[in-house]
């Protein structure tokens, strides 16, 4: 008998009824759109568009990356969302300049007065003296489109999402994170 009420137990629970576990699947993605998350794809228009600098310390630095010194100057990448400026002429009190919006930035070298930067599959070069001064406009940057391939998207921007089978659109750009139906946004790998 014993046996007989085990073996119903493996079996319900390879059948997927388990009576232990009946509303397992009320808040599965798969069977409910109010419990999936949405992905967060990146906007051609976004990607197209030349960025404006944010003077001040209004960014934060999320995902640190490579950093680069030039003179009394230090970049710091904030890996695929652009790079903080940092005024280091004083060393023991580094003063943050501004952040300077990138999508897709994780390379970068100074050279001749330009931060040279990539954009997913674009390069940046940007004149960092009118960066610096605050005199930076449309003909402080000059943009080379289809320098590079467009990198693997990383688990990172999407672990942990739950998207209902088919509501990925593949044919997009690019996915670089997913909103929660709770409102929560978590744009490459980080929760904002």
């Amino acid at each position: 008998m014993q046996f007989r009420i085990l073996a119903f137990f493996s079996l319900a629970t390879l059948a997927g009824c388990n009576p232990f576990y009946q509303d397992w699947d009320e808040k599965s993605c798969a069977y409910d759109d109010k419990y999936c998350d949405t992905p967060v794809y990146l906007d051609l228009d976004d990607l197209q568009r030349l960025p404006v600098p944010d003077y001040g310390d209004n960014v934060p630095l999320r995902i640190p990356g490579k950093l680069v010194q030039s003179g009394d100057l230090l970049v710091v990448n904030d890996r695929y969302s652009g790079y903080h400026f940092f005024d280091i002429s004083d060393r023991q009190n580094p003063l943050r300049l501004g952040f300077y919006p990138l999508p897709g930035a994780t390379e970068l070298t100074i050279s001749n007065g330009y931060l040279y930067a990539n954009s997913f599959t674009d390069l940046y070069a940007v004149n960092i003296a009118d960066l610096r001064d605050g005199t930076y406009s449309t003909s402080s940057v000059k943009r080379v489109t289809d320098q590079f391939s467009m990198p693997s998207q990383p688990a990172a921007w999407v672990e942990g999402a739950e998207f209902k089978s088919g509501t990925l659109n593949w044919g997009h750009p690019l996915i670089i994170g997913y909103q929660t139906p709770e409102g929560e946004s978590y744009l490459y790998g980080v929760q904002q």
